[in-house]
């Protein structure tokens, strides 16, 4: 990575695990049903896994954070570094 990638890439991340944080704590909500419950926690397993994927370098998982996650201007930002 060059330039400014390495930090675009890390707000990327970032954003994808506060995301996952949010979504797993609020898995743990009382009034919910397990089978909600536990979608909500493997959509946060998935936000975790996508992160780290992204974080080893992979683009596909970085646009797919980016598109689930409404980061359009980050993805312009990383097309503009790698393209």
């Amino acid at each position: 990575m060059t330039g400014n990638l390495p930090t675009i890439v890390a707000a990327i991340v970032t954003a994808a695990r506060d995301a996952a944080a949010d979504i797993e704590y609020a898995s743990t909500e009382e009034n919910l049903t397990p089978e909600r419950a536990s979608a909500l926690k493997a959509l946060s397993d998935n936000f975790y896994a996508t992160a780290f994927q992204a974080e080893e370098n992979d683009p596909e998982a970085v646009r797919f954070l980016c598109d689930m996650l409404g980061l359009k201007d980050l993805l312009a930002d990383y097309d503009a570094q790698c393209g």
